[in-house]
Order: structure tokens, then C-alpha cells, then sequence
């Protein structure tokens, strides 16, 4: 229970709450649920013989019910959790046929929601390896620096940043190319 009160006024604001282990979960209660709930049925308690079964009546609702950006939407919020459970191959398998047939999307990754997810994992790869190429040659950088690396989500300024470690002799002097001239 989650409770909120006004000093001298008792409880304003009282919410009781559960946890609830989807894994344990029959794959029904999410398929019957509200649309935002559908992807969860397939990390739910569904055996993997069901699973294509499970997805193609999560999919015909997203048809059905869902404008074309939500579907999209959904449908990538379906395959991600998929791999949590089962090999990209496997998730591919399940997920190719019903993509084109039932919901009528082409070309996945040209979705915002996906291409930002790749956009982002890259990014963070991207620093990663910065960062461990920069405590190479410079040694442990401090919060400052990780600070300022982390807040560089553009992919173009870390490819840049990549090719400026090799010329650079400090972490400051590295970064300090990055920055727009006044």
C-alpha cells in the first residue's frame, strides 16, 4: 500500500498494489487484456508450442484494434522481450510471417521506435569502447568526463571523437574538439 496524507487531514491519496509475476501468468490474461498489455503475453506462462499461437491472436488485435504507429509500436515491444527466452533466430522465425501477413508491416527497422533503440544501443557501444580507448592512453577519467561522454547520444560526433583519440594527449584536449566553436 501506497499511502499520501495533508498534515491534520489523515489519507488523501491511497493505493493498494500487488506484485505480479507475469511469467506465472496464463498467456489469456494478457491477449484479453487492454492493447498496451498485449506484448507481455509472450513472456507470460505460454509453452513454447503455443507461442506461435499466442502470437498470431496478439498480432490479428494489433490489426484489428491499433492505428498504424501503435501497432508498430506494440509489435516491436513484442519481439524485444521475445529474446529474453529464445535465440534471435528463433524469435525471427516466430515473428517474420506474422509481421508481413497478419499485421502488414514491412521493413520493421524502418519503425522510429526501432531505428531509436539501434540508434541508442550503438551510442552506448559507441562510448563504451571511447572510454576504454581513452583510459588506455590517458588512464581513469573523472566524473566530469564520463559526464560529458555520456550526455553524446549522436553517432556522427562519437565516429568523429573516434578518429580524434589518436591525435588528442588528454581527456580535456580530446573533448574539447567535440565541442562547437564560439
Amino acid at each position: 500500500m501506497y499511502e499520501r496524507t495533508f498534515p491534520g487531514r489523515g489519507p488523501s491519496l491511497v493505493f493498494h498494489h500487488d506484485v505480479v509475476r507475469v511469467w506465472q501468468l496464463p498467456p489469456e490474461r494478457f491477449l484479453q487484456a487492454g492493447l498496451p498489455l498485449l506484448p507481455l503475453a509472450t513472456v507470460s506462462n505460454v509453452a513454447a508450442e503455443q507461442l506461435p499461437t499466442v502470437l498470431t491472436a496478439l498480432a490479428e488485435r494489433l490489426r484489428d484494434e491499433a492505428g498504424p504507429e501503435l501497432k508498430t509500436t506494440l509489435w516491436a515491444a513484442t519481439e524485444i522481450p521475445l529474446g529474453l527466452n529464445h535465440p534471435e533466430e528463433r524469435v525471427k522465425e516466430l515473428t517474420e510471417e506474422i509481421t508481413t501477413m497478419v499485421l502488414g508491416i514491412q521493413g520493421l527497422e524502418e519503425s522510429s521506435v526501432y531505428q531509436g533503440i539501434f540508434s541508442r544501443g550503438k551510442a552506448e557501444e559507441a562510448r563504451a569502447i571511447l572510454i576504454r580507448q581513452g583510459r588506455k592512453k590517458w588512464g581513469e577519467p573523472d566524473e566530469q568526463i564520463l559526464a560529458r561522454i555520456a550526455g553524446i547520444g549522436d553517432l556522427a560526433r562519437l565516429d568523429l571523437l573516434s578518429e580524434r583519440i589518436l591525435d588528442a594527449n588528454t581527456w580535456d584536449e580530446w573533448l574539447a574538439a567535440d565541442e562547437p566553436s564560439a
